[in-house]
């Protein structure tokens, strides 16, 4: 909708935010005004901000959490109290997560998981902004949730003892428990899904990874903000996410990091040759999923997929030019590479000189000898 071509009145947006470059960032990324916002202040505290506030009654007030003199939830409740019809947007770190259910009970509209990119933010500030124009004649009252039944036990329960083929099941009955409709609020779904995305991290935890491997084994599914659109695209992401979980299980109870790896360079060693070979078809034939293969081959290998299966097919390729008289382009051709000068390329990138020049001097050393 474009509010200035249609000559209706800008939405006004307040930011909070303490740290400067983040504020400097968001206010020159953004054109406000191309997409129908007006930005009619800013602060770096809450105390600072409370004034402004209430002297410019804005639409939006968007703000971080931590701030000094007064946090963002604080700020939050005291603007509610006093304009009840703004939307709030609370822009929040890992470590804040606990501050939620505070978000929920003061009527916070959206959550956001640091860090945000300015098209995120511009996808929820619109999404407000059409809430806001077509003056909704009922909210729905997210505070009727007990926050208690949306809990991590929940699903941490089942990771530990449950069946993958009950996965969908679960996530059914979980989101069923809230009661009917209550997954209509892009805010609750945005609060169950990082729900859900701490408790997997807790259970990778208790399965030995650090933070950095729970990072590379959830991949995409670490930022479940996107995910929080619909309630369908919701439920998809928690089946997702939890067979993730699943699946990482598997591994460390039934085969291992090592066995799933040593697999992997068996296939590979074995089909080189294939052009068509990727990250994805040796992750399938290993039965896990592509991220998750990612994560623990670098883990495991130290190197990534690719510079393995690179480092393959060199091998094999400077064996054919130094033990046969096969024209460079057919040895390309044989390690898995279609383009001669694709494989020219990468050769001399990863030995140092051209395969013919690796050719000549492995002639030479030989007739020397």
């Amino acid at each position: 909708m474009n509010l200035i071509n249609e000559g209706k009145q800008m939405i006004k947006v307040f930011l909070a935010e303490d740290e400067y470059a983040i504020r400097e960032r968001l206010k020159k990324s953004i054109k406000w005004e191309q997409h129908g916002f007006e930005l009619v202040g800013e602060a770096g505290d809450g105390e600072t901000a409370l004034p402004e506030i209430l002297k410019t009654k804005p639409d939006i007030l968007l703000t971080d959490i931590s701030m000094p003199f007064m946090d963002g939830l604080k700020l939050s409740e005291l603007v509610k109290q006093e304009l009840p019809d703004i939307r709030i947007i609370v822009i929040s770190g890992y470590d804040d997560f606990n501050y939620a259910k505070q978000a929920i009970s003061i009527g916070v509209q959206e959550y956001l998981l640091k860090p945000i990119t300015s098209g995120n933010l511009i996808d929820v500030l619109k999404k407000t902004s059409d809430e806001i124009i077509k003056q909704k004649q009922e909210e729905l009252d997210i505070s009727r949730v007990d926050i208690n039944t949306i809990s991590q036990e929940t699903i941490l329960k089942f990771l530990s003892s449950g069946n993958a083929s009950d996965t969908e099941t679960v996530v059914n009955e979980y989101f069923k428990s809230m009661g009917p409709g209550m997954l209509e609020s892009m805010m609750l779904r945005q609060y169950v899904l990082v729900k859900a995305v701490f408790a997997v991290a807790a259970f990778f935890e208790r399965l030995g990874l650090d933070k950095e491997g729970v990072s590379e084994t959830l991949g995409e599914l670490a930022n479940p903000a996107p995910y929080a659109d619909s309630s369908e695209r919701a439920h998809e992401y928690m089946i997702n996410l939890l067979n993730t979980a699943m699946e990482q299980r598997s591994l460390v109870s039934d085969k291992g990091h090592a066995d799933v790896i040593d697999e992997a360079k068996r296939y590979i060693r074995e089909n080189y040759q294939n052009e068509d070979m990727s990250l994805n078809s040796v992750a399938a034939h290993v039965n896990v999923s592509s991220n998750h293969f990612s994560a623990i081959f670098k883990k495991e290998t130290g190197e990534t997929f690719i510079d393995y299966l690179t480092a393959v097919r060199i091998e094999k390729a400077k064996e054919l030019l130094t033990c046969t008289s096969m024209k460079t382009s057919d040895v390309g051709f044989e390690v898995g590479y279609r383009d001669p000068h694709y494989f020219s390329s990468i050769f001399k990138k990863t030995v140092g000189q051209p395969p013919k020049e690796y050719r000549r001097a492995r002639q030479d050393e030989q007739g020397q000898a």
